[in-house]
């Protein structure tokens, strides 16, 4: 049973509302093309189709020279061993929320990321992301998410997920049967698109592989976390960010039976929600098991969840 947005909604008391902390990475990560707007001098929407590396249009400009040049790792073989890689992420961004100094940490969290991705289990969506040090969107994000789209690539490299972009020039930076090649990630990460056109139609990814990026969402997607996570506004009236909602229910839930695991369900709902209404059991599935690095669970088991989920959260205002 799946449950549309529009039908959850119906069932909602509003009294019921409470208010939380936004997600911090979803509003910060909203901004990104406003910032990349602002520093523009030519609308870069929709840009004709260029080579990636070597490009000379005046609509696929590199990010300005005195930013920070290359990616800090070039070859995986050379990463440190990392006992526990996103305990030791969680502690870095926390370290970054006190001095907000990205150069001071940049190499350690590229690394960690590579890492992570090389294991395969904690899709870059889902973790700690440095932007949250700061309240307010500015110039040092344009580091921070050029140095997160080279992450996403190699993601989709290491979990061989099918790429099939725009640019031919660019399909043996996806090829898994050759080693990645961080130097034209860069290049790639180093052009001034907005996130709508490299994700949709530079690379051409589904929304099933945009939910597990970083930095590489179109707005459909970026749409869809804003409105699970942040919430927006419909004809000058302000939505509410529907995991609020959520979460009011499975407390309602745990209240009653103190066997339930709210974090657990919360992110089995966010993953559908994200995936859109059409989304597979198995693709649920999966985002569910990539939001927290967890075993794959079987279908059936995540079929009989979301079955129970839906009734629960529904049914829990009439009891």
């Amino acid at each position: 049973m799946s449950i549309s947005l529009a039908e959850f909604m119906c069932c909602v008391d509003d009294s019921l509302i409470v208010p939380i902390k936004p997600v911090s990475k979803s509003e910060r990560d909203a901004d990104i093309d406003a910032i990349l707007a602002a520093l523009s001098d030519a609308d870069i929407e929709d840009p004709p189709p260029v080579s990636v590396l070597g490009a000379s249009s005046e609509l696929a400009k590199e990010i300005p020279s005195g930013a920070t040049q290359g990616f800090p790792v070039a070859d995986v073989m050379e990463l440190p061993l990392i006992v526990d890689p996103a305990r030791r992420l969680e502690f870095l961004i926390s370290e970054l929320c006190d001095h907000r100094n990205y150069s001071a940490i940049r190499k350690e969290y590229c690394e960690l990321s590579v890492v992570l991705n090389l294991q395969g289990r904690l899709a870059p969506a889902f973790r700690p992301d440095p932007k949250m040090a700061w309240d307010k969107p500015n110039k040092i994000f344009f580091e921070i998410h050029r140095d997160q789209v080279v992450i996403d690539c190699h993601w989709l490299h290491s979990k061989q997920e099918p790429v099939f972009p725009h640019d031919e020039k660019l399909n043996s930076l996806f090829d898994s049967s050759r080693p990645f090649s961080f130097d034209h990630a860069w290049s790639f990460a180093s052009q001034k698109w907005r996130k709508e056109y490299r994700a949709t139609e530079q690379l051409i990814l589904t929304p099933r592989q945009q939910c597990q990026l970083a930095a590489m969402r179109g707005d459909d997607l970026e749409y869809r976390f804003d409105v699970a996570l942040k919430g927006g506004a419909k004809a000058k009236v302000r939505v509410p960010r529907t995991i609020s909602i959520v979460r009011q229910r499975l407390r309602q839930w745990c209240e009653k039976d103190k066997r339930v695991d709210p974090l657990g369900y919360e992110r089995l709902w966010l993953a559908r929600e994200l995936l859109g209404a059409g989304a597979s059991v198995p693709q649920v599935a999966e985002l569910w098991s990539l939001m927290t690095g967890d075993e794959l669970r079987d279908k059936k088991t995540v079929h009989d969840r979301l079955k129970k989920m839906d009734v629960k959260i529904v049914g829990s205002k009439n009891g």
